[in-house]
C-alpha cells in the first residue's frame, strides 16, 4: 500500500472533514482582531506610563534625593507594568497566528508589536489619554491606588520638606493653605521661589517645597503648580468662587521671586 492510499484509509477511519471556509476565515479574522486589540490596549498602558514619567519631576530629584526610578516606581502602579507586558505578549501570539504570520521571526514580530505599542501610545499620551485612562482606573475601583493618590503621599511629608494642598487665604508675605488631610497650615513665603504658573490666589492647588517649623507652619522655599497638567487634585476643585485672582484684601500678592518650570 502506498503512502497516498495509507492516507485515504486513514482520513476514511477517522472520519475527517474539511473545516467550512467560513469557519477559517472567522479564525483568521479573530487573530487579527486579538493582534490589534492587544496593541491599542498595550498602547495605553504605555501612554499611562509616559504621563507617570512626566509627573515624576526631576528637577526636584535634588530635594528628595531618589533616583529617577526610584521616583517613577513611587509614582507608577504596578499593574500598568504588568499590562505592557501581557498585552506585548498577546499582541505577539495574534500576529504569530495571523495570515501569514508565520513567516516572520518571533523577533521581528516582538519589534512590530512594541514600535507600533509605542507610537501609539505616545500619540495618546499627548491629547490627554494616559491621564484619562489612568483617573478612569482609579474612579472605577476602590482598591487601585493611583497616580494622584500616590503623588498626595509624596507631598504630604511636611517633615521630610514636602507639603501640599489648596490655598485658603493669601496674605503679602505669608499663605495659609488646607492639605489633603483637611489640617491647616500658615506658609511664610517672604524669600520663596514661584513657578511660573502658580497663582497665588484662593483655591490654587500648589506643591511646597521648605521646611516645617512647627505643627502648624511650614517656610517655603519653592512654591509650584500641583498639576504639570491641568491643576487639578483628587477631592480638590479649581474653581474660584467671586474675587477670582484676588487675595482676600481683594489686591493680588506681590510675588517675591517668579520663575519659570
Amino acid at each position: 500500500m502506498g503512502q497516498a492510499e495509507e492516507i485515504i484509509d486513514r482520513i476514511r477511519s477517522e472520519e475527517i472533514r474539511p473545516r467550512p471556509k467560513w469557519q477559517i476565515v472567522a479564525r483568521r479574522t479573530a487573530f487579527r482582531v486579538a493582534w490589534i486589540l492587544a496593541i491599542v490596549l498595550g498602547s495605553i498602558s504605555f501612554s499611562v506610563i509616559l504621563y507617570v514619567v512626566r509627573e515624576a519631576e526631576y528637577d526636584l530629584l535634588a530635594h528628595a534625593g531618589h533616583s529617577r526610578l526610584e521616583m517613577i516606581l513611587a509614582l507608577l502602579p504596578l499593574i500598568w507594568i504588568v499590562f505592557v507586558l501581557v498585552f506585548l505578549a498577546l499582541s505577539i501570539f495574534g500576529f504569530k497566528r495571523a495570515p501569514r504570520g508565520y513567516k516572520y521571526s518571533f523577533r521581528k514580530i516582538f519589534g512590530i508589536s512594541t514600535v507600533s505599542s509605542m507610537v501609539i501610545g505616545t500619540l495618546f499620551f499627548l491629547v490627554g489619554g494616559g491621564q484619562f485612562a489612568e483617573r478612569a482606573m482609579e474612579s472605577s475601583f476602590d482598591s487601585y491606588k493611583g497616580v494622584s493618590q500616590r503623588k498626595i503621599e509624596i507631598w504630604s511629608q511636611p517633615d521630610h520638606g514636602f507639603l501640599s494642598g489648596k490655598i485658603i487665604s493669601v496674605e503679602p508675605s505669608v499663605l495659609s493653605i488646607l492639605d489633603f488631610s483637611g489640617k491647616e497650615w500658615n506658609i511664610p513665603y517672604a524669600d520663596a521661589f514661584i513657578a511660573g504658573r502658580v497663582e497665588l490666589v484662593r483655591d490654587e492647588q500648589v506643591k511646597l517645597i521648605g521646611k516645617m517649623l512647627d505643627q502648624q507652619t511650614f517656610t517655603a522655599s519653592e512654591i509650584r503648580p500641583w498639576g504639570r497638567g491641568d491643576g487639578k487634585g483628587p477631592g480638590m476643585g479649581r474653581g474660584i468662587g467671586p474675587g477670582k485672582g484676588q487675595n482676600k484684601g481683594g489686591h493680588h500678592p506681590q510675588n517675591r521671586k517668579r520663575g519659570h518650570e
